[in-house]
């Protein structure tokens, strides 16, 4: 038999909680650093594709692109940036964006070889600059760095920020911003007139 060695009452509460810091240290480790917002430029154009010939809904295989492979690919492909320029843009690291550029491929040639629709969905992202929802035809836009007086796609003058849970209450209206400004100018000439008026009468007295 091996020789057993008896701790003394300190030694073994020393022991104890060198078990406790130990355990506790391998779950934050395994935790992990929790995921930043990836920086999106421009708003998918459309939120799925899908073949010719049969609807969405009726497919039961589908592929889920995430907006921030959405994003990767459309930067290295589309606008042909370098791995390095384009992980600035979306705030992130090099490696991390070779990590989703490469995902965003692989999906996206399973749905090209096995005929498989995409569906463009994603987790919390961040957005870059004012991006604005039209109340008429629907379409979400951005337009830096003022604010639009029009809809970019249909030129309706109903707009609204963009997210919004209460788009009616916050409609913006082009046309009551001219009203606003005809007003201006119509107290700023009033004034003149006055303060003219004023002064011709100083001077003939």
């Amino acid at each position: 038999m091996s020789p057993r060695f008896f701790l003394p009452t300190y030694a073994r509460k020393q022991q104890k909680k060198l078990k406790k810091s130990t355990m506790k240290m391998k779950k934050t480790v395994m935790r992990g650093r929790p995921k930043s917002e990836r920086h999106i430029s421009y708003k998918p154009a459309v939120s799925y594709f899908t073949p010719n010939g049969t609807p969405l809904n009726k497919r039961k295989r589908k592929v889920f692109l995430l907006i921030e492979e959405y994003e990767a690919f459309r930067l290295c492909d589309y606008e042909g940036l370098c791995h390095l320029e384009a992980a600035e843009l979306m705030g992130v690291s090099r490696p991390t964006l070779t990590r989703i550029y490469g995902r965003a491929r692989k999906k996206i040639a399973k749905a090209f070889v096995e005929g498989l629709p995409i569906v463009i969905e994603g987790p919390k992202v961040e957005l870059d600059g004012s991006w604005w929802v039209c109340n008429k035809c629907k379409a979400v836009f951005t337009l830096q760095p003022e604010k639009p007086r029009a809809c970019a796609l249909c030129r309706s003058h109903k707009i609204a920020p963009y997210p919004g849970a209460n788009a009616d209450a916050k409609t913006a209206d082009a046309s009551n911003d001219s009203a606003v400004v005809a007003d201006s100018v119509k107290t700023a000439a009033a004034d003149f007139l006055k303060d003219a008026e004023a002064v011709a009468e100083e001077s003939m007295l």
